[in-house]
């Protein structure tokens, strides 16, 4: 059995078709919705593979894509692709606690508040982790006065191998 070959214009479809994945990933992850960064980022790790795959060198001008140029490109897309798929594995294996709200609960009085309201730069974004009964998770509250935390009751919803938040209730 013969593999078809892709034209150049499908590689470079399916290298686009990839980086709108990673940007979905993005987008997912800065919205935030759990599912949209996991499908973004381990789709485009998918089609990455695919276009390691399917990359060859031009019959008709082979000096763009020699062997060790295209072996070189092979294994700078497999790479990026390996290392997208084990850094989202935990994604995978919290999907069915997400999908059936089988949420790990941490709830308490805060023993540690440990916030940094961000840098100068606009994409410095504040952040605060709290620490309830030993376990440090990351949390999206920003707080006009951080110190009143501590004598807050908080309970978190959190997904274990992420630790992607799924909500929190202050009181």
């Amino acid at each position: 059995m013969k593999i078809k070959r892709l034209s150049s214009a499908q590689l470079m479809a399916l290298f686009l078709i990839g980086i709108a994945f990673v940007i979905v990933g993005v987008f997912g992850s800065a919205i935030p919705s759990y599912i949209t960064t996991m499908i973004g980022f381990n789709f485009s790790a998918i089609l990455f593979i695919l276009l390691g795959v399917f990359l060859r060198s031009e019959e008709e001008n082979p000096e763009i894509l020699t062997t060790p140029v295209l072996w070189f490109l092979r294994v700078i897309i497999f790479g990026f692709a390996t290392i997208q798929l084990i850094l989202f594995f935990p994604f995978w294996q919290d999907l069915s606690r997400y999908l059936n709200k089988q949420y790990e609960v941490l709830e308490g009085y805060p023993s540690n508040v440990d916030y940094d309201p961000g840098g100068w730069s606009k994409n410095d974004h504040p952040t605060l982790y709290l620490t309830i009964d030993e376990k440090e998770l990351l949390v999206d509250l920003y707080p006009e006065n951080p110190e009143e935390l501590y004598e807050k009751y908080i309970r978190i919803e959190y997904l274990p191998k992420t630790e992607w938040i799924v909500s929190i209730d202050v009181r």
